[in-house]
């Protein structure tokens, strides 16, 4: 097995180099995991309360989100850095983790509760159905999906992770930027 970025982007996404995949993934015990409403992501032991809290399900790839309501949990050239955090929660996730023998991975999720804050600013990047009303998802198509990608290379610039992974990924959409796209490609609308 090995693991590399899949993405609906385009061929720049970076192959991931994991040769030691196939030896830990068929005997994964996964657990997704992110902050969760009122969690005090911002004091110091926080990482270590949510590497203990996987530790405690026996997990040994702990799965956790690059960002909270559109606000990254690592400081970040792309994306604002989530209120209160003062500190690389991501890196100490990564480290702790690590220390413990987990494999990490790290996701992004494309709803729009999970990036509310680029849905808020930029109401275009929303998935959209043929009748124009939003899905509930950020369309990878419009600049959304140029704004994860920046993500996406950040981390795997400065972290070790051992996988990523995308949620929430649109399967159709009828946003300005998927039917400019499919016009340009195909020549109807």
């Amino acid at each position: 097995w090995d693991i590399f970025a899949m993405s609906t982007f385009d061929d720049t996404m970076p192959a991931m180099d994991n040769a030691n995949t196939k030896d830990w993934l068929p005997t994964a015990i996964a657990n997704l995991d992110w902050i969760n409403g009122g969690e005090p992501y911002w004091e110091q032991d926080y990482a270590a309360f949510k590497v203990d809290r996987q530790a405690s399900f026996n997990t040994n790839f702990l799965m956790f989100s690059a960002h909270v309501g559109g606000y990254a949990v690592y400081p970040s050239d792309i994306a604002p850095i989530a209120p209160r955090l003062e500190s690389d929660l991501l890196g100490r996730i990564i480290d702790l983790a690590h220390e413990r023998k987990m494999k990490v991975g790290i996701y992004w999720l494309a709803t729009t509760p999970s990036s509310a804050l680029q849905a808020r600013e930029h109401p275009d990047w929303q998935q959209r159905q043929r009748d124009q009303t939003t899905t509930g998802c950020m369309c990878y198509t419009s600049p959304f999906g140029r704004h994860t990608l920046g993500q996406v290379s950040e981390v795997l610039e400065r972290y070790e992770v051992d996988a990523i992974y995308f949620d929430q990924l649109p399967v159709a959409c009828y946003c300005a930027y998927c039917r400019d796209k499919f016009r340009k490609r195909f020549g109807i609308d």
